[in-house]
């Protein structure tokens, strides 16, 4: 016996049955199965050419003789049993050639030839065909069936040969053993699932036995045969599900019936499903950190749940990442909610770096959204501008906002050249110190001041930093420069090689 490991062959054992009589010649023929622990050895001149088989099998890489060898009926000399042998693939069933023919003691029988089949169940071998196996149709008289043997891997066909039938010209004779009468087993069980309303679900089932098998699907749980459903098939699908649905399939053949478990059906809850993310300040859908986002969609808080943030929500003077039951996650750190509704959630994401694609997710009432993927970088200034114009969020110094007369009426207020505004934006990035992740009071201020330009003028900056009084937010103290003319300038600021949005305008008047 020989085994491979690569390209290299290694003997294992030398094989040597008991109970041999006289010239055996063990290993006139041999079979394996197809794992290569059962081994069937032939000595045809066991017993004065009477014939024996050994079977051996291997456990834990040892080989020992299983059973007395086996001889099967009308052992006698000159039959030559186990001049051929064949195994199927699960080594459980062995035929075994005889080509010699019954002795008489007055005239020559012609040796026509035979074949046994052995059978092992629980480890003992019995022959399963008696008597032996003899194919009819033979020209002339010394056909030698059993010469030569063969057998399908499932044992149900065999090939026998005999190489001198008629004058020699040899044939081969077929043998087909009828599949046992096997009721089917189900192998593989329809699967349970939790499912989105109104998705289809495709059940399946794996079942063995012998054929042919059929099958048909109910509705409801095991046994209940009221509503059957589907086609014949191992394959079922479900119509779009409104509601909670049970499903079960009995497979059938004509030696028995199988009942599958219950496949369980249940509806998700309505989870949240984000469509859009944009930054609070320009709308863009490249986010920073510690920026202010607006997150977009469908079931992002509970109906009717719409509030902001609000006094008992901080806890120990930390910003909250929970309202009510809605959380999210920026690269998988923990955003601050500000806001929350069905449709819209505003967060400020986490000061951590952030570069490249990131994902986003929102959770309400225990229930995840699918991952959103955004594109993040380090900084993304822009200014924030007041609802639904073009007007750039500003204040003067005495907390009075500015803009054009006509733009909140008797409310704004233009700046006048020379005068110190204050302009408010967002995504400037990491300040001096640095912002604590969480920490309600922010109050660094930017390592080198922006580039702000009013009307084409570079203007003065005094003072770029975060408001304490809002996390996220960017003040920026400007001097409108003396040369801006009347009316409505536009205003830009460019920090590490990054412009705010354009079309933003500032209203002077002297």
């Amino acid at each position: 016996m020989f085994t491979t490991s690569g390209f290299t062959w290694t003997q294992q054992a030398k094989l040597t049955g008991f109970g041999a009589t006289g010239g055996a010649r063990q290993g006139t023929s041999v079979a394996l199965s197809a794992d290569g622990n059962t081994a069937v050895v032939g000595g045809s001149g066991d017993n004065n050419t009477a014939g024996a088989v050994w079977v051996f099998t291997r456990v834990n890489g040892v080989w020992n003789q299983q059973g007395n060898k086996l001889v099967g009926t009308d052992s006698a000399f000159s039959r030559y049993l186990g001049q051929s042998v064949a195994l199927t693939a699960d080594g459980n069933t062995a035929l075994v050639g005889g080509p010699g023919g019954l002795p008489n003691l007055v005239v020559r029988n012609p040796a026509v030839g035979a074949t046994w089949v052995f059978t092992r169940t629980n480890g003992v071998w019995t022959q399963q065909q008696v008597p032996e196996l003899v194919g009819f149709g033979t020209v002339g008289n010394d056909a030698l069936q059993g010469s030569a043997m063969a057998v399908a891997a499932d044992g149900s066909a065999a090939l026998v040969g005999g190489p001198t039938d008629n004058g020699r010209l040899g044939a081969v004779w077929v043998f087909t053993r009828p599949a046992p009468p096997s009721p089917p087993v189900i192998t593989t069980q329809p699967a349970s699932a939790t499912v989105p309303s109104g998705q289809a679900v495709t059940l399946n089932v794996v079942a063995t036995g012998a054929a042919p098998l059929s099958y048909q699907w109910y509705q409801g749980a095991t046994g209940n045969k009221v509503t059957p459903v589907g086609t014949n098939s191992p394959i079922f699908t479900t119509p779009a599900l409104i509601g909670s649905s049970t499903y079960w399939v009995r497979v059938t053949n004509p030696y028995g019936t199988a009942d599958s478990t219950t496949a369980i059906l249940t509806l998700a809850a309505s989870g949240p499903v984000i469509i859009q993310l944009l930054t609070a300040a320009n709308q863009s859908p490249t986010i920073s950190p510690n920026t202010w986002v607006a997150i977009y969609g469908t079931n992002l808080a509970p109906a009717g749940d719409t509030r902001s943030w609000q006094g008992s929500d901080f806890l120990n003077n930390q910003l909250p990442v929970v309202l009510d039951t809605v959380t999210a996650t920026v690269n998988g750190r923990s955003a601050y909610i500000g806001y929350i509704s069905p449709t819209q959630v505003n967060i400020l994401t986490s000061p951590d770096a952030l570069q490249g694609a990131v994902q986003v997710l929102i959770s309400s009432g225990g229930v995840n959204s699918a991952p959103f993927t955004v594109q993040a970088q380090p900084i993304a200034p822009a200014f924030f501008v007041f609802a639904g114009s073009p007007f750039v969020a500003a204040e003067h110094t005495n907390g009075s906002y500015l803009g054009s007369p006509s733009l909140y009426p008797g409310v704004t207020t233009p700046a006048k050249p020379g005068e110190t505004v204050a302009l408010f934006g967002s995504g400037f990035g990491p300040t001096s110190p640095p912002v604590v992740a969480g920490s309600l009071v922010q109050s660094g201020i930017l390592p080198t001041p922006p580039v702000i330009v009013i009307g084409g003028i570079a203007a003065t900056v005094q003072f770029a930093g975060l408001v304490p009084s809002v996390p996220g937010e960017f003040q920026f103290n400007v001097v409108v420069p003396l040369g801006v003319p009347d009316g409505n300038n536009t205003v830009t600021a460019l920090y590490g090689g990054l412009s705010t949005q354009t079309g933003l305008l500032l209203t002077v008047q002297h």
